[in-house]
């Protein structure tokens, strides 16, 4: 697939969902991502307010949806498109303030995400999709939907809609986001 461009990629996403030009797309961006993400981490404002991780972790989605709302006509290559939305959405966390980020106390911090780029990367979207849907809690769909929808929302911004506490939204979509993973990945 590295002869076809990221512009074929996208229409194949945006035309078909096509789960393998999402992979290749996300293997080909996540070194921007990553970096931008990284460069931010060094800024305690930034840390203070959002699970680095999760960022990490919401790379294959991102990318996904980025992918998705790409308008070539613009002028932008899609790696500064990429990079641009990264620094944005940092820059949002840092500016508007989003939540503190969750601690859990049985999870110790590792430098080794080598196994959670590549689980990653082989959860194709419609795979993702199809697992939520299974789910029999509803509150957990529609803050997936809300968190990873067209317009991704803020945990806060979640939590307001649903009128419940970004705190309460949050656990919520931890306690199956995991499982869904999990499930996903083997």
């Amino acid at each position: 697939m590295s002869t076809v461009t990221d512009l074929q990629l996208i229409n194949k996403i945006k035309e078909k969902n096509d789960s393998d030009a999402v992979v290749e797309l996300v293997n080909r961006h996540t070194g921007i991502y990553m970096n931008t993400i990284r460069a931010y981490s060094v800024y305690p404002d930034f840390t203070n307010r959002v699970n680095v991780s999760d960022l990490k972790d919401d790379k294959t989605i991102n990318i996904y949806q980025w992918a998705l709302s790409y308008d070539p006509n613009r002028g932008m290559k899609f790696g500064s498109y990429v990079g641009n939305m990264t620094k944005f959405m940092c820059q949002n966390i840092i500016y508007h303030g989003k939540e503190s980020k969750e601690i859990d106390e049985n999870t110790v911090p590792t430098n080794d995400t080598e196994v959670e780029e590549q689980v990653s990367r082989d959860m194709a979207i419609e795979e993702i999709n199809t697992e939520v849907m299974s789910c029999g809690d509803e509150k957990f769909k529609a803050i997936f939907k809300l968190r990873h929808g067209e317009h991704p929302m803020s945990w806060r911004e979640i939590g307001k809609v649903l009128n419940m506490t970004y705190e309460g939204a949050r656990k919520i979509y931890n306690k199956h986001i995991g499982s869904i993973k999990e499930h996903a990945t083997t």
